[in-house]
C-alpha cells in the first residue's frame, strides 16, 4: 500500500532535477593604482606631442596684417590693423611691419586683402593720402599697358588727336598713380576691352585740359617706373607734331584747351 501523501509515486521520479547554476564573481571598477597608472600614460603622452610641436622655442614675431580688406588709396587708421604671428624669410621681415606707427595716416598703393601681410610696397607714406581729386576715364586695354595694369601703378597718359600727319600728342598727365581699375570685356574677336582707369590728382593740375583730353582724344597710358618725381627726368618732350615733329615741354601751357595751339 502507498505511503500517505505520495499520490502512488515516487519521490524522486515525481521531481526533475534542477539544473546546474553557475554564480560568477561581480566585476569591479577598476582599482585606484589601475586608474592612476592609466593618467600617468596619458599625460606622459601628452607631454611628448608638445615636446614635439616645440617646447621651449621662442615665441613667433608678430607682425601687422589687414584687419580688412582696404582699398586702393585708402588712408590707414588703426581700425586696419591687426596683429599676426608669423615665420616670414629676410625678404619678408625687412618689408613687414611690427608697429602701427609706421602705417597709420599713409595711404595704400593699391588693394589689401583682408589677413594679408602689409609690407612697404603696398603703402605710400611719403605722399598725400588725399588727393584734391579723383579722376576715371576710359580708355581701351590695348593702349593700357596692353590690359596688365593694376591698381598702385603710377601711369603717364598721353592724348592723340587727328590722323596721320596732321596728328598730335601731348602728355597731359604725369606720374600719376592709378587709385582703381575695371576691366569690361570685350564683346568681338580680338577686342581686347575696355579699362575704366580712377586716378588721384593733385591741386596743381589741370583737371579742365584732362578732361577735355579724355574726352576728344584717342587716349594711351604707358606704365611709370622709377624713383618717384625723377621717372621723366631727361625726357625732354612731352608734345608731338606729325607733321612739325617734337615740342620741348617749356613750349607748353597747361591752362590751353587739350588740342588747342598754345
Amino acid at each position: 500500500m502507498p505511503e500517505h501523501g505520495t499520490n502512488g509515486a515516487a519521490p524522486d521520479a515525481a521531481r526533475p532535477e534542477p539544473d546546474h547554476l553557475v554564480i560568477r564573481p561581480r566585476r569591479g571598477l577598476p582599482g585606484s593604482r589601475s586608474v592612476v597608472g592609466g593618467l600617468m600614460v596619458a599625460v606622459a603622452a601628452l607631454l611628448t606631442w608638445w615636446a614635439a610641436v616645440g617646447e621651449g622655442d621662442p615665441p613667433r614675431p608678430r607682425y601687422l596684417v589687414a584687419a580688412r580688406p582696404i582699398g586702393p588709396g585708402e588712408r590707414i587708421t588703426e581700425d586696419h590693423l591687426a596683429y599676426a604671428a608669423l615665420d616670414l624669410g629676410p625678404d619678408l621681415r625687412r618689408s613687414a611691419f611690427t608697429s602701427p606707427e609706421s602705417l597709420v595716416d599713409a595711404s595704400t598703393a593699391g588693394p589689401i586683402g583682408q589677413g594679408e601681410l602689409i609690407q612697404a610696397g603696398a603703402v605710400l607714406t611719403g605722399e598725400d593720402p588725399t588727393p584734391e581729386r579723383e579722376l576715371a576715364f576710359p580708355v581701351s586695354a590695348t593702349w593700357a599697358g596692353g590690359g596688365h595694369l593694376e591698381a598702385g601703378d603710377r601711369i603717364d597718359v598721353y592724348a592723340t588727336y587727328g590722323d596721320g600727319t596732321s596728328s598730335r600728342t601731348r602728355r597731359v598727365l604725369t606720374d600719376v598713380r592709378i587709385r582703381r581699375i575695371e576691366t569690361s570685356t570685350g564683346d568681338r574677336l580680338g577686342d581686347s576691352g575696355t579699362q575704366t582707369i580712377t586716378v588721384g590728382l593733385r591741386g596743381d593740375i589741370g583737371v579742365a585740359m584732362v578732361v577735355n583730353a579724355v574726352q576728344s582724344a584717342n587716349i594711351t597710358v604707358t606704365r611709370v617706373t622709377g624713383e618717384p618725381g625723377r621717372a621723366n627726368e631727361g625726357d625732354g618732350h612731352d608734345r608731338y607734331d606729325a607733321g612739325a615733329g617734337l615740342r620741348p615741354d617749356s613750349d607748353t601751357d597747361d591752362d590751353t584747351p587739350a588740342g588747342q595751339e598754345p
